[in-house]
């Protein structure tokens, strides 16, 4: 696959991202349950706000005090009373969350808790850049599952397919440098500066290694990539119905939001910070972790990067 082709197909898929992230995402389903380890040991279950329920979303404890998950979840919502548990059946414990952060560089927001958790060992944040055909974890607490419900967390493995974005390597680019050519850049004319954040960021497609699926349900929990959390869960590339069970999915980078999660962990960055009293007021929406219509706009810009690449393509 050429390069030009390569990037056409990460814009593609990039599309099917703004699409599909228009409605909730990922459960997994017939998938194995997770045995206690390193990494399933900091997979959270979220409930979103006061009138929400364990299992609306999935996040991952990565400080004493910080929980990574999607932006999706946690923007236009009331996330005034939202709380994460730990652990799994009958050895949980529950924090409550009192600030949250949202990141500008793609999908990715920060749950700050009350109070510390001691006896878990948060896990570290990758930003090593899977290629084709690496092996990765997938984990996801959605109120969807019966095996979630039951309080026991689904696991998959998964197989890298491919990277999109700046930062993503892909077959045709992980021995050369990316060309620059035919890529969107923010303030063009495709794309504005205030929304290349999304479309900019560096995605990761992985289809699962078994019958497990993501169907509608939950977003935000984590790809494990040897051993870090190298990702989150962001949409099902399918582009007929995002609800019905799919093997494949689509994961936002942490490597674009590393330096921002750092800033904000370390208490350099406050001015990304969160409160009930200063959040702005939500949609009157149903609590849910479905994401708002701001992604329908990016879907429609997307389309116009789409028709730009495709007419750079036909014209060389």
């Amino acid at each position: 696959m050429s390069k030009k082709k390569v990037t056409f197909v990460s814009a593609l898929f990039a599309t099917a991202l703004m699409f599909s992230s228009a409605n909730p995402a990922f459960a997994l389903i017939r998938a194995e349950q997770a045995q206690p380890n390193a990494e399933s040991n900091t997979v959270v279950s979220i409930k979103i706000g006061g009138r929400g329920t364990f299992g609306d979303c999935t996040g991952t404890l990565i400080a004493p005090q910080w929980v990574v998950t999607a932006r999706h979840c946690l923007e236009a919502t009331n996330n005034e009373g939202s709380q994460v548990r730990l652990g799994q059946e009958d050895n949980t414990s529950i924090r409550d969350v009192d600030s949250w952060a949202l990141s500008e560089s793609g999908d990715v927001a920060l749950m700050h808790l009350t109070q510390a958790v001691t006896d878990v060992t948060p896990a570290e944040v990758g930003t090593e850049q899977p290629k084709p055909g690496d092996q990765g974890t997938i984990y996801g607490w959605s109120s969807g599952s019966r095996m979630a419900r039951a309080k026991k967390l689904p696991v998959a493995d998964v197989t890298v397919n491919e990277g999109i974005g700046p930062a993503a390597p892909t077959e045709e680019t992980v021995s050369d440098q990316p060309s620059s050519e035919n890529q969107a850049v923010a303030g063009d004319e495709a794309l504005p500066a205030e929304d290349m954040a999304f479309a900019a960021s560096s995605f990761i497609s992985v289809t699962s290694n078994s019958r497990a699926a993501a169907q509608g349900g939950d977003s935000g929990g984590p790809f494990f990539y040897k051993g870090k959390v190298t990702g989150v869960f962001t949409a099902s590339p399918s582009f007929i119905d995002v609800t019905l069970p799919d093997r494949s999915a689509l994961i936002t980078s942490l490597k674009d939001s590393a330096d921002w999660i750092e800033q904000v962990i370390s208490g350099k960055d406050t001015n990304s910070i969160i409160t009930p009293a200063t959040a702005p007021a939500p949609q009157k929406t149903t609590q849910t972790s479905a994401p708002h219509a701001r992604l329908y706009l990016i879907g429609s810009l997307a389309i116009l990067v789409l028709a730009a690449v495709a007419a750079r393509i036909k014209r060389q």
